[in-house]
């Protein structure tokens, strides 16, 4: 109950004790032991686990529902990956430093000022089609995890140096809103969609016109292309 972070090993497979007693952490940063309720410093828990969260969302949503960040990890298959592994190996057996230290101080201070990051209308606009395309590709989001994943989006913007989150930062969702591994791809196809910011549709739209003036060029006068051209070239200026 002392720990900053927690690393629980095999995460998925705890009895409903266990679940019972990391609940009040989670939830409220509390640890009831008996009759007695302590407060928890805990800024954050990861789990890593060989089973799906198919198999074990049994009787424990609520409890993966918790856990914001969802990442399916196979075996490298880079060769640099590898060279790392080993040398970070070899370091550790020689009691090496590795990494980077962050303080607690450096920390507490990095997530006040992400935690002041602004979330536009923009984005709050996109996290509703999300949920909808959701919905009616049968992916199952909670409101109350769309919401609570703020946090991350607001961190988002932080580590990419802005103070404003746009849609660009909602790709972090393609780790955090699925449950079934089959859910996967299509979420990245509906986030791909959503999560691009005004400027960056409006880039798009003018290299689509870009290419449609490439195409009236070639294009003989009075050919009935050139009609097609032009209505999609009006098409995409009323999107402008």
């Amino acid at each position: 109950p002392w720990a900053h972070l927690a690393i629980m090993d095999e995460g998925l497979e705890k009895q409903d004790a266990l679940v019972k007693v990391e609940h009040p952490i989670m939830n409220e940063r509390k640890h009831i032991n008996g009759t007695v309720t302590m407060d928890v410093p805990l800024i954050s828990m990861f789990a890593a686990t060989n089973v799906s969260i198919e198999e074990a969302v049994d009787g424990k949503a609520a409890y993966i529902d918790r856990y914001h960040l969802r990442f399916k990890v196979g075996y490298p298959d880079d060769e640099e990956m590898i060279k790392e592994i080993r040398r970070v190996t070899r370091a550790r057996r020689k009691g090496l430093e590795q990494g980077t230290t962050v303080t607690l101080k450096e920390l507490a201070a990095a997530q006040k000022e992400a935690m002041d990051v602004e979330i536009s209308e923009e984005v709050d606009n996109a996290v509703g089609k999300i949920y909808k395309q959701c919905l009616g590709r049968g992916i199952i989001v909670s409101p109350r995890r769309l919401a609570q994943l703020d946090p991350v989006v607001q961190a988002k913007a932080w580590l990419r140096g802005r103070t404003k989150a746009d849609p660009s930062d909602l790709r972090v969702f393609e780790h955090a809103l699925w449950t079934n591994e089959c859910d996967i791809e299509p979420l990245q196809n509906i986030i791909d969609k959503e999560a691009k910011s005004q400027v960056n549709q409006a880039l798009e739209l003018l290299q689509d016109v870009e290419g449609m003036k490439t195409k009236w060029q070639g294009v003989a006068h009075g050919d009935a292309k050139r009609a097609t051209i032009a209505a999609d070239v009006k098409k995409h200026v009323q999107q402008l």
